[in-house]
């Protein structure tokens, strides 16, 4: 160990060293973001520049994916390569860890004098008061520099936090502003298509410019604080050390881990904040833009439409030419076009829109508010799908329009073709009475298809053109909207300016006053004449009852879809609807598998065991098989099969039990199955017979073959609980197994432990909804009588109820209740039970058959159920189609057929149950 001057020395070395690779690191971050910032503004100059008209929506477009890939993605892309505040994070964790080694290599004790400290420490020259002091402390003393240097490091990192909040919300700051040159020129470009005033683009890029200069110098001065306090870091240790060299006073140790620890995790969240407005700004950007090649896409359509009518219009000149030189016989050429009405036409764009616009989220929390030091944010909700979709509906009107001229136009050239066809007959039928008609016909046909040849207008021009209008009026509304709604009114006005906001509050005043206008009137109509009516003056009108009936559909709750939510991939994983495959995700088991396990024991016996699983679906009958696998029948050879096509007679079954188990002749099953012991597992045993007589020959023989094996072969089916009641009613299913396992619902505690057993995993914090208000008398007194309910416990017990404790069930009402993820924070909403009675009492007898035939059989196919209700196959075929119009099936993914859609499993079973048919 040295003396305290030279630990001292290698301690500032240590530190001035520090100090800079951190300021030369944060100081590169700097340079290298302004220089993205320099580099984008040039290139919206440049594209300012060249800003002019545009002759179609494609030329529109070229210029906006143009600006869109030069001002948005590219800076975009190269921001995230960048990773800025992933280096700044990491200088300082380097910086901090530099400073904990260089206090680890500092002695915890040094033995000195505090003349020889305040010597070393080059304070300057003590007071008086000071030297006395020193000099009745002459004697060396142990003095732990270790700790009072780590508490002064301590401090100045919580000194330091202001500095680097400041940093970080100015990164936060660079991120937003990224959007503005493209904002800027995009909305130029709308406004001059849309034919809106533009504003000054110039003055726009100017003050674009001048923020980002004093925002890059902002910088520069806050990084040269930095570094002027890291310099003074030094002499406020030495004074530190000097004055507990003085008094030698027990040093307070001070632990600010938690604060900055709490301080980055929000500078990380505030950036990922400000990139997710960056975000929504590129699939903003990529649904305008698909929605523009989708209306060049129908356009194009339009187009090739009309040259189709225009060649078959020449090819019908052509003929009337040469028959008229040359008299050459034939017939009138027909017409072969056919013309796609615009209601069709309308109909397709509006679904594919639709598609588009689900790059956009359906809902997205934005912040509002950025600062250094963390506090709760300010959040708005935003609906960017549903904003842009009403925009276009707005305008919608003005898009049949066009699509109607057009149409217009090609029936003209269709109505014109059909004229002159006619008129060609009628002069070759009156030819008989009077040669020379023909030839004037022949000619008057010719003129007339002349003539609307000449009259090729400019109307696919013209529309390309109306419909780019249309597209940039509602592009700029749509964000108009979306600007103000997270903003805020007064804020919204602040940034746009007066005489915008005087235009927008202009133009949505008259609009509000007309409205409020319009509906004054028509009250006072509806008032003036229910007086004259009832005095008498003028007669009722005749009541005619206009009756709009809707079908019932599945509710919201049912339908949602769960691939739309922005969850992480991590959650989507672990909460991923397939059967389980880890031991850990399988609870609730333990009783099914121990008497698997008890079955093997007496199978190994020597005793005839076969068993029979029993359980809805998507209760876990696949996954405890998987858990059964790995633990009751470990060490056993295991087959396992699937019936995915239906099997009907004892052929087929033997043939498919023969290739499952490797038999090269069916005859010869028994003697395969009985020369070695084995496990084989079948699923899906409700696709081995049909509810009809003369077709349960498959599963009769699977029947005679368990029986004939089952004490050199375990076997293990599984089969849904609707199937087992009719089956073992109608062969006697049951007999045929020593053990069958009847899988029940899941426990309130069981599906709570599945949930946290994945969702723990995540790392995600949980924040279940407060449960609702009593509203009625009876409501309160339960509160008051059972007192305050957890909001977990409340959770959990009406998730097992709506879920009738099946787990899939459980999972996708879990899934689908996640409200938002903020902050490492899990949100939930609560669980609704909806009205089922819409549904259920739209469902008729046959309905309600065909499903509980569905339920038995696993799936039907349109044949299989005219064989089971002895029906045409046109009339199965209808029966299936009204009930997957209702969402009520759907095509079995991997096989053939209709099933119950899982989303629809509990409506069904409700409507079957109110009518005693389950």
């Amino acid at each position: 160990m040295g003396s305290f001057a030279q630990e001292w020395l290698a301690l500032v070395t240590r530190v001035k060293a520090a100090n800079d690779r951190l300021m030369a690191e944060l100081e590169g971050c700097w340079r290298d973001c302004a220089e993205l910032l320099e580099r984008q503004l040039r290139e919206s100059e440049r594209l300012a520049s060249a800003i002019g008209e545009f002759g179609d929506l494609q030329a529109w477009r070229n210029a906006r994916r143009e600006a869109a890939r030069t001002l948005l993605h590219e800076p975009h892309s190269r921001w995230e390569q960048a990773r800025f505040l992933s280096r700044v994070v990491m200088a300082i964790e380097l910086y901090e860890r530099a400073l904990d080694d260089a206090v680890a290599a500092m002695p915890e004790v040094i033995f000195a004098t505090a003349a020889e400290a305040m010597a070393a420490l080059d304070v300057g020259k003590p007071r008086r008061w000071r030297r006395w002091i020193a000099f009745l402390r002459r004697a060396r003393r142990p003095w732990p520099v270790r700790v009072i240097i780590a508490t002064e490091f301590q401090r100045q990192r919580l000194r330091r936090l202001n500095l680097e909040g400041r940093f970080a919300l100015m990164l936060a700051e660079v991120v937003r502003s990224w959007k503005g040159p493209w904002d800027a020129i995009r909305a130029t470009m709308d406004a001059v298509v849309a034919g809106r005033p533009a504003g000054d683009l110039g003055a726009r890029l100017q003050h674009l410019r001048s923020y980002r200069r004093d925002l890059v110098e902002r910088g520069r001065m806050l990084l040269s604080a930095w570094r002027e306090q890291n310099e003074r870091s030094l002499s406020h240790l030495a004074q530190r050390l000097a004055n507990e060299a003085m008094w030698r006073r027990r040093p307070k140790q001070c632990d600010v881990s938690e604060r900055v620890a709490s301080s980055r995790t929000y500078w990380v969240s505030q950036m990922r904040a400000a990139e997710m407005e960056l975000r929504l700004e590129r699939q903003w950007e990529e649904a305008e833009d698909r929605a523009v090649q989708l209306f060049q896409k129908a356009l194009a359509s339009f187009a090739l439409e009309h040259e189709s009518l225009l060649a078959e219009l020449e090819e019908a000149r052509n003929w009337l030419a040469q028959r008229i030189a040359e008299g050459a016989p034939g017939d009138f050429p027909p017409l072969r076009a056919e013309i796609t009405p615009a209601a069709y036409r309308l109909s397709a764009l509006e679904t594919e829109l639709k598609t588009t616009l689900g790059v956009l989220p359906p809902a997205i929390e934005m912040w509002t508010t950025f600062s250094a030091a963390p506090r709760r944010p300010r959040m708005r909700r935003l609906r960017p799908r549903e904003i842009l979709a009403q925009s276009l509906h707005r305008r919608w009107t003005n898009v049949t329009k066009v699509f109607q001229e057009l149409e217009a136009e090609h029936r003209e050239i269709i109505q014109q073709m059909e004229r002159a066809r006619e008129v060609v007959r009628f002069g070759l039928e009156a030819a008989a009475t009077e040669a020379s008609i023909v030839q004037d016909a022949l000619h008057n046909a010719l003129s007339l298809l002349e003539y609307q040849r000449r009259q090729r207008s400019d109307k696919h021009v013209a529309a390309s053109r109306h419909v780019m209008r249309v597209a940039a009026s509602a592009f700029l509304e749509a964000r108009m909207t979306l600007t103000q709604r997270r903003l805020g009114v007064i804020a919204y006005l602040a940034q746009q300016g007066l005489r915008q906001a005087l235009f927008t509050v202009g133009r949505s005043s008259v609009a509000a006053f007309t409205r409020a206008l319009r509906r004054t009137m028509d009250a006072l109509q509806r008032l003036g004449l229910a007086f004259l009516i009832a005095i008498g003056w003028k007669p009722a009108p005749l009541a005619s009852r206009v009756e709009v009936v809707t079908r019932a559909f599945l509710p919201e709750e049912f339908t949602s879809d769960l691939e739309a939510k922005a969850l992480p991939a991590l959650y989507r994983h672990l909460f991923r609807l397939e059967p389980v495959q880890d031991p850990r995700f399988l609870v609730g088991r333990e009783q099914e598998l121990a008497l698997i396990a008890e079955a093997r024991a007496l199978w190994e016996g020597g005793r005839p065991v076969a068993i029979l699983i029993v359980g809805q679906r998507g209760s876990g009958k696949t996954s405890l098989l998987n858990g059964a696998v790995r633990r009751s029948l470990a060490g056993l050879e295991v087959i396992r099969g699937e019936f995915r096509d239906r099997l009907l007679t004892e052929l087929h079954m033997r043939e498919f039990l023969a290739r499952m188990v490797g038999a090269n002749d069916a005859a010869q099953l028994e003697d395969v199955l009985s020369a070695s012991r084995r496990v084989v597992i079948l699923e899906e045993l409700e696709r081995t017979f049909l509810r009809q007589v003369g077709y349960y020959g498959a599963i009769r023989s699977l029947q005679r073959v368990i029986a004939a094996t089952c004490s050199s072969t375990l076997w293990i089916l599984t089969l849904n609980e609707v199937a087992f009641r009719f089956l073992n009613a109608a062969v006697n299913l049951g007999a045929s197994f020593s053990h069958r396992l009847n899988i029940s619902a899941a426990s309130t505690e069981d599906l709570r432990h599945a949930i946290l057993s994945r969702h723990n995993l995540s790392g995600l914090r949980l924040q279940f909804p407060q449960p609702p208000q009593p509203r009625t008398l009876t409501d309160r007194i339960k509160a008051f009588v059972h007192g305050p309910m957890d909001p977990e416990t409340l959770f959990f017990e009406t998730l097992a109820r709506e879920s009738a404790g099946v787990y899939r069930t459980a999972l996708e009402l879990w899934l689908g209740h996640i409200e938002t993820i903020e902050a490492g924070v899990l949100y939930l909403k609560p669980i609704v039970s909806p009205d089922l009675s819409p549904v259920i009492e739209d469902l008729d007898l046959d309905d309600l058959f065909t499903l509980v035939a569905i339920l038995q059989h696993g799936s039907l196919t349109p044949e299989e159920h005219a064989l089971v209700f002895q029906r045409s196959l046109a009339a199965s075929r209808a029966q299936l189609d009204e009930l997957l119009a209702r969402e009520i099936i759907e095509p079995d993914p991997g096989r053939p057929g209709f099933r119950v859609r899982p989303e629809a499993a509990r409506v069904v079973r409700e409507a079957l149950y109110r009518r005693n048919l389950l």
